[in-house]
C-alpha cells in the first residue's frame, strides 16, 4: 500500500488518526513514526502527549481521550499506550521535541500495547455521572499487530500547532 508520498508503507501498518478523541488537538500534536523501508511512516496522529515515561527501567507513552472520557476509577483514559525501550531526545527544534526510540518487543509488553486501528466514536462509551463517558483503560490489546510491529524503530515527536506547521 502506498502512503501520500508515494512511498511503499509497511503491510498492516494503520494511519491511526486520533486529534478528534485527543485532549488538546487544537493547541498540540503528537506523531508517532514507524521507520521501516528507509522511510518515515506516520502510524499515529494524535492531541498533546498524555505522557511520556523515560525511567530507565520501564518506558511508555501514551495520549489521553478528551477531558469528559473517564475509566473505571475515574481516571483520565488513554486513547493510546504502548511501552518503548531505549527512548532518548534526539532533537528539539522550533519547540517540536523528537525522541527516538523502539517498539518495545518483551513478552511482558504484549498486554501493554493498546492502539486502536481507527479513531472510536466516543459516543458509543457508556455515560455515567456528570455527563462524562465511561471506557476502559485504553482499547484492548492488539497482538497481531504488536508481533508485527514489535522491536521496530519509532521517532515520537511532540509540540505546539503553530499555524499551517
Amino acid at each position: 500500500m502506498a502512503s501520500r508520498d508515494g512511498m511503499e508503507r509497511p503491510e498492516g501498518l494503520p494511519l491511526v488518526d486520533l486529534r478528534a478523541v485527543t485532549r488538546d488537538a487544537d493547541r498540540a500534536f503528537t506523531r508517532v513514526w514507524l521507520l521501516a523501508l528507509g522511510q518515515r511512516h506516520l502510524w499515529i496522529h494524535a492531541g498533546v502527549l498524555g505522557r511520556l515515561e523515560l525511567g530507565s527501567r520501564y518506558q511508555w507513552l501514551g495520549c489521553q481521550y478528551l477531558p469528559q472520557v473517564r475509566d473505571e476509577e475515574g481516571d483520565s483514559a488513554y486513547a493510546f499506550r504502548f511501552d518503548v525501550v531505549g527512548a532518548a531526545v534526539q532533537a528539539i527544534s522550533d519547540g517540536v521535541v523528537t525522541v527516538a526510540a523502539w517498539l518495545a518487543a518483551e513478552d511482558s509488553s504484549r498486554d501493554n500495547f493498546c492502539v486502536p486501528r481507527v479513531a472510536p466514536d466516543l459516543s458509543s462509551f457508556p455515560l455515567i455521572g456528570g455527563g462524562d463517558r465511561k471506557t476502559s483503560f485504553t482499547p484492548e490489546a492488539d497482538e497481531r499487530l504488536w508481533r508485527a510491529l514489535r522491536g521496530r524503530r519509532l521517532e515520537i515527536d511532540f509540540g505546539p500547532v503553530l499555524g499551517e506547521s
